[in-house]
Parts: structure tokens; C-alpha cells; sequence
């Protein structure tokens, strides 16, 4: 049966209908071809397709200028056809294992003195046989200034690493964004666990809390000084001088803060030895003028005496009876033995000051030294009818050097006479321990007062008292006994109270047995 009139035309109008969209189709097609023409040919990246045989199917225009040839002379090629023999193998490696498993690769690659990177990844199309695709930039530019600030980093961390101070930044968290070497030497850890961390995680917690309160008093916009110690190392303090001071960012405000610390430890220690030195000098010339006032008063004394007396004796003898000239002699020797025991003190100082004393350590027996001294004193005891009691000084046995503890000895004894009553009773006594003996020399004297006892082996200051019988005294022996038992290895010390009396104890260096 033959179609109507009207079954043809609507036929017709219905091709008209798919002509025309086929042609739309087509222009479609073919603006979208002319923009993919216009992509490959004005793109600033490098863009290239490939086939199943990692043969060249579309590249984009600048390949013209990477490989220096026209495009039509590359389509259609393999890798060895366009790149040298090495790069072009592993350029065939990457793109067959990006076929096999169908995942993105990325890669950078050297060419011609010129660095890129490039993303490769597969293209599934309607048929089997799939393809691959990428693109590729140009970083040369990129690395270089890649280079040139990690160039510029490694100058920075040389220059402070270089400088002899602590210097770090930190963000307004307290975060170490960087760090000098002087950070791992002292804490002695690696950079990594000081940059990008905070200073709670290394620091000592007391130091911590102190140097956070002027990080927070930094943050406010003030330059913070601060001087501080520190032990970084058991037993050995680190003295710091040193401030924060706050960093902005281009709108000023507050970013984070700088830390430049000194170790100043060396000039602590060289103030201290000024110190040192100055006090030093200071009680020398006290020294010399306490020196020089001995001799201008206290050595002048006894002298006055024999001159005075003397004459007297010349002038009166022929008028005088015989017991007024033995008093009178006595009078004499009592000058001249005190004179001559104040002046043997002060050669025996001189010459400790001068360190000119020779020290000969050796075995001695206390109780025979104690005995020995005593009997060389004995009138000073008999004139003021003073007793002796000794106890626990038998087979006591000390190291020490025989005239030094005798001169000791001698002053100590004639203190005690010389500041007892009269018929009073001095007591001698020991104690020991394993190491040591300690002997002490007790007097039933008037007693110190207490802000005496302060100064009593002080050069420089004015401490002697009259005696009982009102003697004078230089106040020299008890600074010579403490010189002569810091020799000995040794030391003196005192108790006393005001109205009953005043104990003198020494320790010596103790022997077990004499055969020690």
C-alpha cells in the first residue's frame, strides 16, 4: 500500500528534523574540535596524548619549542624518537604502569637544562584499547627560587648558628618557628624536637614560668630585658643576659617575638674574682695600717717601760732599797716578755702573710705538746695564782707541724691567763672522732661580748680588751692561731658568755696509733 500524501510529508518533516540536528551535532563537533585545536595551540602548559603503544597522538603547540621541531613531526612517535635514551625509558616505564593500573602517576623529569613535572593518567574510551594522557609545567623558574631560598635558609641558620648567643623566633604561641645551634647544645636534643615546638617541652619548669611571664610582657609591644641564671648541667650554673623583643607582620600587628640571650657566665665569674681582688686588697691595706699600728702603739709600749724604768733604776739606785729594785726589775721582764712575745707574734705574721712560713707536717703527741707549752709558761700561771686542770689528752696522737702548734698553743694558753681571774682554774680537754681531735682550752674569765666574738679573728678590726689585771694586747694571737691551723688543716672556734667565761676549742688532723 502506497503512503499518503500526508504519511510522506510528515516522513519528510521528520528528516528535516534529524538533518538538522545532526548539523547542529556537527557545528557543535566542530567548535569543540576548533577550541581543542585552540587549547593545544595557545596552552601554556604542556599537554600531549598517547595511544596503547606509547605513540604520540596530540601534543600541544610548545612542544615546538621543548623539542625544537615542528608538531606534525612528532605525532605518531615513540619517546626514544623524541627524548634521550635514559629519559625516554623511564618515560615508557611510567606510561606502561599507568595503562596497567589504571592510576594518575606524577613525576619531574630534567631536560635540556630545564626542570618539569607532569601528571600522567588514563583515558577509557568506548573502545578496548585505552589511552593515556597528561600535562606538563615548566618549574625551572619555580625550583630556582626553590634553590635560592633554600640557599638563603641555609645562609640564615649558618649565620646564627655562627653567632655565640642564643637567638630564636617564636610565634605569639610560644612556638619556635626557628632556632640556633646554641638551642641543641644546651638542651641537647635535636633541631627537629626544638623548631615547631614549644619551650615547656625542653625547658627546666622554673625556668619555663619565669621567662613565660616576660614573653607575655613582650607581646604587648615592649622590648623585655632580663638577666637570669640557670642550671642547665647538674652542679653548674649558666648566668644569662638577654631580651625579648616583639615582631610585626605588614599590618604591624604583633606576629610573634625574638629571643637574643648571652652567657655571661664567664663575666659573673670574672666580677666575682674583682670582687675578690678588691676585698683582698681592701683587708691589705687594712692589714698594713692594723700592722704599722701595733708597732706604732702596741710594740711601743714595753718599750716605754724598759726606757722609763731603766732610768729610773739608773737614777735611783744608790737611793732605792733592794726590794724596791726587784720590783722594779720585775716590772722590767714583765715588759720585756711581753714585748718580746708581741713582737715574735708579729714576725711570725709578717711571714705568714708572705707565705714565707715552712710547713713540716709530723706525728706529735698532743698531751707531751700540752705539757711542753704549759711548762714554758708556767710563771704566767704561778704570778696570777692560776690552776691547770687537763683531761682526756693521754694517747692522743695529731699531724701537724711542731712550731706552728706551739705557737698556737702559746697564745691560746696566754689568752686564757691573761682574761682569768685571779685563783681561777683553766681547763684543757679533748674529744675525738675518727678523723679528727678537738681540744679545747676553757678559762674562768669575765667573758666575750657577743658582738666581739664577731671580730675576734678579723685583722682589721679593733678587738682586743684589757685583761683581768688589766693587760693590754694586740689582739694578734687569735688571728695568727686561725692563720697557723688553716696551715695545719685545721680550724679554731669559740664559745663564751659574758661574766663566765670563754672556751678556745682547735681540730687537728687525728693518727690512730703512732705507727700510722
Amino acid at each position: 500500500m502506497k503512503p499518503t500524501y500526508e504519511q510522506l510529508e510528515k516522513r519528510i518533516q521528520e528528516l528535516e528534523k534529524q538533518v538538522s540536528v545532526l548539523t547542529e551535532t556537527e557545528k557543535k563537533l566542530k567548535k569543540i574540535e576548533e577550541m581543542f585545536h585552540l587549547f593545544m595551540f595557545f596552552s601554556p602548559i604542556y599537554v600531549f596524548f598517547k595511544d596503547k603503544d606509547i605513540r604520540t597522538i596530540a601534543l600541544s603547540k610548545n612542544y615546538e619549542i621543548m623539542l625544537g621541531m615542528p608538531i606534525e613531526n612528532m605525532i605518531g612517535k615513540t619517546m626514544d624518537d623524541l627524548f634521550p635514551s635514559d629519559l625516554a625509558k623511564s618515560m615508557i616505564e611510567d606510561d606502561k604502569k599507568i595503562l596497567r593500573e589504571g592510576k594518575p602517576f606524577g613525576v619531574v623529569e630534567t631536560l635540556n637544562e630545564r626542570t618539569y613535572t607532569t601528571i600522567k593518567f588514563p583515558l577509557k574510551t568506548g573502545s578496548d584499547e585505552p589511552l593515556l594522557a597528561g600535562f606538563t609545567f615548566d618549574i625551572t623558574e619555580q625550583k630556582k627560587i626553590e634553590q635560592e631560598l633554600e640557599t638563603s635558609k641555609n645562609l640564615l641558620r649558618m649565620t646564627i648558628d655562627s653567632i655565640p648567643m642564643w637567638i630564636s623566633t617564636m610565634d605569639k604561641n610560644f612556638k619556635y618557628m626557628i632556632a640556633n645551634k646554641h638551642y641543641t647544645d644546651t638542651f641537647k636534643i635535636p633541631l627537629d624536637q626544638i623548631e615547631g615546638h614549644r619551650p615547656q617541652e625542653f625547658f627546666p619548669p622554673e625556668l619555663f614560668l619565669k621567662h613565660k611571664k616576660l614573653g607575655d610582657e613582650c607581646l604587648t609591644g615592649k622590648v623585655v630585658g632580663f638577666e637570669d641564671e640557670a642550671e642547665f648541667e647538674k652542679g653548674k650554673k649558666t648566668y644569662l643576659y638577654g631580651f625579648y623583643t616583639p615582631l610585626y607582620d605588614k599590618e604591624n600587628q604583633i606576629w610573634g617575638l625574638t629571643a637574643a640571650v648571652f652567657d655571661i657566665t664567664k663575666q659573673k665569674e670574672l666580677e666575682v674574682e674583682l670582687l675578690t681582688y678588691a676585698r683582698k686588697l681592701k683587708e691589705s691595706d687594712e692589714t698594713k695600717n692594723k700592722f704599722f699600728s701595733i708597732i706604732a702603739h702596741d710594740l711601743r709600749n714595753p718599750f716605754n717601760i724598759l726606757l722609763n724604768f731603766t732610768e729610773l733604776l739608773l737614777k735611783d739606785l744608790n737611793e732605792i732599797d733592794k726590794k724596791e729594785v726587784e720590783k722594779r726589775i720585775q716590772i722590767l721582764h714583765d715588759a720585756s716578755r711581753k714585748g718580746f712575745s708581741l713582737l715574735g707574734n708579729l714576725l711570725e705574721w709578717a711571714k705568714s702573710q708572705l707565705n714565707a712560713i715552712e710547713y713540716h707536717p709530723e706525728k706529735l703527741n698532743l698531751f707531751q705538746e700540752v705539757n711542753d707549752c704549759l711548762n714554758l709558761m708556767k710563771y704566767q700561771f704561778e704570778k696570777k695564782e692560776i690552776k691547770v686542770k687537763k683531761d682526756h689528752l693521754k694517747n692522743l696522737w695529731v699531724t701537724a707541724d711542731k712550731n706552728l702548734l706551739m705557737t698556737v698553743l702559746r697564745n691560746l694558753f696566754s689568752n686564757a691567763v691573761k682574761y682569768s681571774f685571779k685563783d681561777g682554774v683553766v681547763k684543757v680537754f679533748a674529744e675525738e672522732t675518727e678523723s679528727e681531735v678537738k681540744l679545747s682550752i676553757q678559762d674562768s674569765g669575765k667573758g666575750i661580748e657577743p658582738e666581739e666574738l664577731e671580730n675576734l679573728f678579723k685583722i682589721n678590726a679593733k678587738h682586743s680588751s684589757p685583761g683581768t689585771d688589766n693587760e693590754s694586747g694586740s689582739g694578734l694571737g687569735l688571728i695568727l692561731c686561725k692563720d697557723f691551723l688553716e696551715k695545719l688543716g685545721g680550724k679554731i672556734d669559740v664559745e663564751s658568755e659574758k661574766g663566765k667565761g670563754s672556751v678556745f676549742s682547735i681540730v687537728l688532723k687525728k693518727i690512730n696509733s703512732i705507727g700510722d
